[in-house]
């Protein structure tokens, strides 16, 4: 299977907010397009589709950040989110859109890449010591509302 990986561009706003929705349901349409708008010409923001025969089948977003929980350099690339259309998962279209980010850390200078997910997603903490990154730590986090 044949899989080009190219950066995400102005064009593709209204599919990859679609796509995103597909991953952060809890967002709608809409409210994602308004922000990939406000990350439109922001250069520490990194995002590429992966296409297979005109389509695009996956994205994945990066954020360089001034830290991430974890690493020890700084700034870090930080993995915000990583996506595959379910017809084509296990095909290793991740591990190639995570290649990808993998040769621009190392062409901008970062020695590390960040990430998380949700303590009870085994999936993606699965998929993510698959694509070789280690566990650092583990997180509940508290909120209390004031009135």
């Amino acid at each position: 299977m044949k899989i080009q990986i190219r950066p995400a561009v102005s064009k593709d706003l209204n599919i990859w907010s679609k796509l995103r929705f597909e991953l952060w349901p809890t967002t709608s349409i809409e409210e994602h397009l308004i922000e990939l708008q406000k990350f439109d010409g922001d250069k520490k923001f990194h995002a590429f589709l992966a296409v297979h025969e005109e389509k695009i089948v996956g994205f994945m977003e990066a954020y360089e950040r001034p830290f991430a929980n974890g690493c020890d350099d700084s700034p870090v690339l930080f993995l915000e989110g990583i996506w595959v259309h379910k017809a084509f998962r296990r095909k290793k279209i991740a591990k190639t859109l995570i290649s990808h980010l993998e040769e621009l850390a190392k062409k901008k200078g970062f020695k590390e890449i960040g990430s998380d997910t949700d303590l009870n997603n085994n999936m993606a903490q699965l998929a993510h010591e698959n694509w070789g990154f280690q566990e650092t730590s583990r997180v509940v986090c508290f909120k209390k509302s004031l009135s």
